[in-house]
């Protein structure tokens, strides 16, 4: 059984573009765009692939701000894969050689960035605050004692009330 939730961690063309590969074979690369063709030819049902079409892309596509004051805590410095390149003559079937890039070990800085994008570019998103700790790994940024510091000190930030010196 596939749930349509596990598609959420595939990679959205928003935040890879359209020619970025991701997965190499040696017939074919696959960017963020060709998932659908990327999870069929991994032999996932007919049934999976249009999960992923009609429910887990049309998700990521329309990304937008909250519109609500948000703070995104990130950690990053982490090898975090970045491509699957599958050499052998088994392909999508033989294990992948992985490339490893930047991020938290989960996400990778490409996402992290496109998120940034999406939500701090849009100017009906009034506050956004982006905070990136160095060397740290997804789970660390809640449960390393650094991190958890950090973490309630924008919490705290973001309850403070603004001062308003023309009320002064």
């Amino acid at each position: 059984m596939i749930f349509p939730g596990t598609f959420s961690a595939l990679p959205s063309p928003v935040a890879f573009g359209d020619d970025t590969p991701l997965v190499v074979t040696a017939n074919r690369s696959y960017a963020a765009r060709d998932m659908p063709a990327f999870l069929a030819a991994a032999g996932l049902p007919p049934q999976a692939v249009w999960l992923y079409e009609t429910r887990a892309l049309p998700v990521a596509l329309s990304l937008g701000p909250p519109l609500v004051p948000m703070t995104c805590i990130n950690g990053g410095g982490v090898p975090t894969v970045e491509k699957l390149v599958y050499r052998g003559p088994g392909g999508l079937g033989a294990a992948p050689e992985v490339v490893y890039g930047d991020g938290d070990g989960v996400v990778n800085l490409a996402s992290i960035l496109a998120l940034d994008t999406v939500m701090g570019g849009d100017p009906r998103q009034e506050h956004y605050r982006s905070i990136r700790i160095a060397n740290m790994s997804h789970l660390g940024v809640v449960s390393d004692a650094l991190a958890l510091e950090r973490l309630l000190g924008e919490i705290f930030y973001a309850a403070t009330p603004a001062v308003d010196a023309r009320a002064m």
